[in-house]
């Protein structure tokens, strides 16, 4: 026959048991979540992968009115990252290139023609001369891509 001692050390065996169980079960909850969790966003339950940012999302990272810096860039370049004037003639060398149409001695030509380096750049030249360098803001052209 059983005493009370005995019965509880029996619930108490039964508890750890339960506990362990328990344990064993939210550690395995745990892991399935954490491999769940990634950096990818759900909406609506369909992956969603960021857009990258279109050329006006990048120029609206820079403290200019964004929409004279669109329709001076669409003026130079039409928004062609890799277009080139090899017209252009400077002190030092010859060419504009990328969104802007800066000018080659503005950096190195390869440099210039990435459009996240063409913009911060158009952005440096602007931050100190306005916009006086751009022959289409000069000669209005700018003027046709404003909306």
């Amino acid at each position: 026959m059983r005493t009370l001692n005995d019965n509880n050390k029996c619930i108490i065996r039964y508890l750890k048991l339960f506990l362990i169980i328990e344990a064993i079960i939210f550690g395995w909850l745990l892991l399935q979540l954490s491999q769940a969790i990634s950096t990818t966003t759900y909406y609506n339950e369909i992956a969603f992968v960021p857009r990258p940012k279109t050329i006006k999302e990048k120029i609206a990272q820079y403290d200019w009115d964004v929409d004279i810096a669109y329709a001076v860039m669409m003026a130079e370049s039409d928004a062609d990252s890799q277009a080139v004037n090899e017209k252009d003639s400077h002190a030092s060398c010859n060419g504009s290139y990328g969104l802007f149409q800066l000018a080659c001695f503005w950096g190195d030509t390869q440099d210039l023609l990435d459009e996240n380096i063409n913009i911060e750049v158009a952005y440096i030249i602007y931050s100190k001369q306005g916009w006086k360098p751009w022959g289409a803001y000069s000669d209005k052209r700018y003027l046709a891509y404003l909306q």
